[in-house]
C-alpha cells in the first residue's frame, strides 16, 4: 500500500543540518495530521530530483513549517531550494500528475497524497476521483482543508467489486463539492469492502445527498467524524446500513443526519437544518447531540431547541453586538457544547488537529476555542470556505 504523491508536491527550503540537508516545509504547507504519521525512517521524496532520503530527524510546526533531515550529504547531494518534496513511508518514489493516472496505477490500499494541481500552486481540483473494482485513501496534504476537489456529479466515489480492500479506506483533510454526492461508497452486491472513514474535512455546497453510505455496504464498516458540512440541498449524511458518526458539525442543510436504527452518532451538532437537524429510524438512539430545533430526542446527554447565542458558533468580534456569524464550525468556550461530549477512543484530535478534552470533549467538529485567533504565534485559523488561488 504505497503512498502516491498526486500533482505537484511542496516547493521546500535546503538547510545545513550538520552536513546534511534538512528539508524545511512552508508554513501551512504541510497537513500535520500527515506529519504525525511519518516517523523517523520514513522517506522523503523530492519529485523535481527523482529520488528519495531517509528521513533521521524531523520537528517544526504548522504555523512556522515542519522540517526533516535527511541523509542527503550536503554541498554533495543535488537536492536543491525550490525543489518539490513530500513525506512518504516507503522509499520507491511514485509521482502521478493527476487523480486518473494514479488511479489507474494504484493497487488496492495504496493512499493518493493531493497535493497542488500546478506549478502555479493551484488548490482547486476539478476532478472526478473514481475508485472503480479498485479502493484506496486520499489525504490532502496541505495544512487545514486547503486542498479542494469537485466535481459536477460525484467527486470521491467508490463502486464495484472492492472485495480486494481488505482495510478502511481513509479520506482526510479535504474540501469537497459535488453536484450530486461528493462522497459515495457504493460496492456491488456481496462485494463490499472494508470500507471507508472520511475525517477532518469540510463539505459545502452540495445539490444532493453529501456523505452517503451505500446499501451494500457492511454495516459498521464506514464512519465520518469530525467534519464539517455546510449549504447541503439535501440530505448532509445518509446511509442505508448502520455506519458511525462522530464529532461532526451540520449548518444551513436541508436535513443533517439521517440515520438507520444500527447508525451509531455521538457529539453532533446540528445548526439551522431546514426540515430536521436529525432524522431517522435510528433517531432514539443518539447520544450528546445538540441542534437548533427539538429533533435530538429527549435524553440528559442531548441538547434541544438550542439558540446561536447558546451554540456560540465563531462570529466576527468586529461585528455590532457581536452577531455577525459566518458559516463556521466551530465553537467559542462559552458554548453549551464545550464539555458536553462523550469521549470516543481514537478521536483524541478536532477537526484541526488539536487535542480534545479526554473526559469532556465538545460536541461538534471543533473543540472550544478562546477567541478566534490566539494565541498570536500559532495562528488558530477559520476553515478555508474558497481556495485562494
Amino acid at each position: 500500500m504505497p503512498d502516491r504523491i498526486v500533482g505537484e508536491a511542496a516547493p521546500c527550503l535546503m538547510r545545513n543540518s550538520g552536513g546534511f540537508v534538512r528539508v524545511v516545509f512552508p508554513a501551512w504547507g504541510l497537513d500535520i495530521g500527515w506529519y504525525d504519521l511519518i516517523a523517523v525512517g520514513h522517506w522523503i521524496g523530492n519529485v523535481t530530483a527523482g529520488g528519495t532520503s531517509a528521513i533521521t530527524a524531523k520537528g517544526g510546526t504548522e504555523y512556522q513549517g515542519f522540517w526533516f533531515d535527511t541523509a542527503e550529504v550536503w554541498g554533495v547531494s543535488v537536492w536543491a531550494n525550490g525543489d518539490r518534496c513530500s513525506p512518504i513511508r516507503q522509499a520507491a518514489l511514485f509521482q502521478h500528475a493527476n487523480f486518473a493516472l494514479a488511479i489507474a496505477a494504484m493497487a488496492n490500499n495504496d493512499f493518493l497524497l493531493a497535493w497542488y494541481i500546478n506549478v502555479a500552486n493551484r488548490r482547486d481540483w476539478d476532478t472526478f476521483v473514481g475508485f472503480a473494482n479498485v479502493a484506496g485513501s486520499v489525504w490532502g496534504m496541505l495544512s487545514r482543508r486547503q486542498i479542494g476537489l469537485h466535481n459536477q456529479f460525484n467527486t470521491i466515489h467508490y463502486s464495484g467489486n472492492l472485495l480486494g480492500q481488505n482495510v478502511q479506506a481513509i479520506a482526510a483533510n479535504l474540501r469537497l463539492t459535488g453536484q450530486s454526492t461528493p462522497f459515495y461508497y457504493n460496492p456491488a452486491v456481496g462485494q463490499a469492502g472494508a470500507g471507508v472513514r472520511l475525517t477532518r474535512s469540510f463539505l459545502m455546497d452540495v445539490s444532493g445527498y453529501t456523505f452517503l453510505v451505500g446499501a451494500n455496504a457492511t454495516a459498521g464498516t464506514c464512519q465520518v467524524d469530525n467534519c464539517f458540512f455546510w449549504n447541503c440541498a439535501n440530505r448532509a449524511i445518509a446511509s442505508t446500513p448502520g455506519i458511525l458518526v462522530y464529532f461532526c458539525t451540520v449548518m444551513q442543510c436541508v436535513t443533517g443526519i439521517n440515520i438507520v436504527a444500527a447508525t451509531v452518532v455521538r457529539n453532533c451538532l446540528a445548526v439551522d437544518c431546514t426540515t430536521a437537524g436529525f432524522a431517522g429510524a435510528g433517531l432514539a438512539a443518539i447520544r450528546n447531540c445538540a441542534s437548533t430545533d427539538a429533533t435530538p430526542p429527549v435524553d440528559p446527554t442531548n441538547l434541544g431547541n438550542q439558540t446561536y447565542a447558546q451554540i456560540a458558533l465563531f462570529y466576527d468580534l468586529a461585528g455590532p453586538g457581536n452577531l455577525v456569524f459566518p458559516p463556521h464550525g466551530c465553537i467559542h468556550n462559552d458554548s453549551v457544547c464545550r464539555g458536553a461530549g462523550t469521549p470516543i477512543a481514537g478521536l483524541d484530535r478536532d477537526i484541526d488537529y488539536r487535542l480534545r478534552d479526554p473526559v469532556n470533549p465538545s460536541i461538534g467538529c471543533c473543540e472550544g476555542h478562546p477567541v478566534a485567533f490566539a494565541p498570536a504565534a500559532d495562528l488558530i485559523r477559520g476553515h478555508l470556505l474558497r481556495s485562494v488561488v
